[in-house]
């Protein structure tokens, strides 16, 4: 818990910085919680689309570039069904170890460059991994217009994954903490995380039956998802 805080702490003053392009919840009053999955595309992904078509809600990827090829696949499909999907970098590197050009360069305007390639889209959504960014890559992304995109409620659904009641602690953890406006981080890789599908499977109905609706990540905080 100790490490959520702290990473809420940092997208908070993000927020605080540059409040027309970085979030870590909704701007409106209504009951719209939109669920977010980072770090695929991943072994688990074609059953999680399944399940997000079962309950008829749209969702939020952030994806790494160097997985993108071999699922292209799985992107196009997530793109037919009306879900966002968002930059996650190329490889989810400790960002702060790079020098800001290696960031812009190796890690976003690659992955950029990758979407359009397969999918022909731009992402202006982008997810730091580990929430770790420096002033100035920052402030780099800001110039060129994107969407840093963190997160109000992560229950590290990666932890032991396959512990035994794991997903219903994981569930409970979500439906504890949810609230208007929120966004909600999920991992679907970069292992198998099977809890992820019947954590979705738990919390949708759950929150449907308390008024909540699910929007993607863009339409929460009402902005464009692509350049």
């Amino acid at each position: 818990m100790y490490q959520q805080e702290l990473d809420l702490a940092r997208a908070r003053r993000f927020a605080e910085q540059y409040p027309a392009h970085c979030f870590y919840q909704g701007r409106g009053r209504g009951l719209g919680v939109a669920l977010t999955f980072s770090d695929g595309p991943a072994a688990t992904t074609a059953a999680l689309l399944d399940m997000l078509r079962v309950h008829r809600i749209p969702a939020t990827f952030f994806w790494q570039g160097d997985q993108l090829a071999r699922n292209h696949q799985l992107l196009r499909q997530a793109l037919a069904d009306g879900h966002t999907i968002g930059n996650l970098s190329w490889d989810h590197p400790h960002a702060e170890s790079l020098s800001v050009m290696d960031f812009w360069l190796q890690q976003i305007q690659r992955t950029d460059d990758e979407f359009q390639r397969l999918a022909g889209i731009r992402p202006r959504l982008f997810r730091p991994p580990y929430a770790e960014l420096t002033p100035e890559q920052l402030r780099i992304l800001v110039e060129h217009d994107f969407r840093v995109m963190g997160w109000s409620i992560d229950p590290r659904n990666w932890e032991n994954p396959t512990a035994p009641e794991r997903a219903i602690e994981v569930t409970e953890q979500v439906l504890r903490q949810a609230y208007p406006q929120s966004i909600v981080l999920l991992h679907e890789g970069p292992v198998t995380l099977d809890n992820v599908v019947e954590v979705v499977d738990q919390i949708v109905p759950s929150l449907k039956s308390r008024g909540y609706h699910f929007v993607t990540a863009d339409q929460l905080v009402g902005v464009k998802p692509y350049a």
